[in-house]
């Protein structure tokens, strides 16, 4: 019979609860990941649907966009088809809450007609208006004219997705030339989100008036039953 002394005991025990210990992890450690596996499953619902709202935050100081659109070009003796694509970043120069002013910086490229167009501009906007003006210069024309814009989200929330808005570009000094387009939000995963496409909330189904209640055993005045003919008869003598 082997007999083990103190000092060989205590290293088997050690080892023992060494392996419990690291058994408790491992079973806390998967017990974790699926409890945070269902809470991600779970659907948040949106405002519109009940759920709560969540804060926004303040506006942002810098925003940049991007755009494409066509338009036609006015100040020749032909009128040529225009295709701009355009970027920019633009900066509130106040509080960005009260949209007041704002500056920004565009740059484009493309085609008017059959010739490569380029250009950039500096605008001056009012967010609260959705208006803008400022100088056009043109790399191909060589020359410099008055830029009125003007854009809208056309419905709650953007025009074709979310934060998108439909931009109307116009150049009075150049024979009226025109430029209708879409813009884009970059890095602004809020944009259009402030507002709900949907601005109402359905509370109820339609409420439809109950019908009256008729026991069982009434009798329906349509369906009563015809008197009955009694014929007084003197009886047999």
């Amino acid at each position: 019979m082997e007999i083990l002394t103190l000092h060989q005991i205590q290293p088997r025990e050690g080892a023992s609860v060494a392996r419990c210990a690291v058994g408790v992890c491992v079973a806390a450690v998967l017990l974790s990941s699926r409890a945070a596996a269902g809470a991600r499953a779970q659907t948040v619902r949106t405002p519109e649907v009940g759920g709560r709202t969540v804060s926004l935050g303040q506006p942002l100081l810098w925003h940049w966009q991007l755009g494409l659109g066509a338009g036609a070009y006015l100040g020749g003796t032909s009128n040529d088809l225009m295709i701009r694509a355009w970027g920019g970043g633009y900066r509130a120069s106040m509080n960005p809450v009260t949209k007041l002013v704002e500056f920004g910086l565009e740059g484009y490229v493309g085609a008017s007609g059959s010739k490569a167009d380029a250009g950039t501009r500096a605008l001056l906007q009012v967010p609260y208006l959705s208006a803008g003006v400022g100088p056009d210069y043109n790399i191909r024309r060589g020359r410099v004219d008055l830029l009125l814009t003007v854009h809208t989200p056309v419905r709650r929330g953007g025009f074709l997705t979310r934060g998108t808005m439909l931009r109307l570009d116009w150049y009075p000094t150049l024979g009226h030339t025109f430029m209708l387009g879409v813009s884009a939000p970059l890095h602004d995963p809020l944009a259009g989100r402030n507002r709900p496409i949907q601005d109402y909330v359905v509370v109820s189904a339609p409420f439809h008036t109950p019908e009256t209640h008729v026991p069982a055993n009434a009798v329906c005045p349509s369906h009563s039953p015809a008197p009955l003919a009694i014929s007084l008869t003197s009886a047999p003598t």
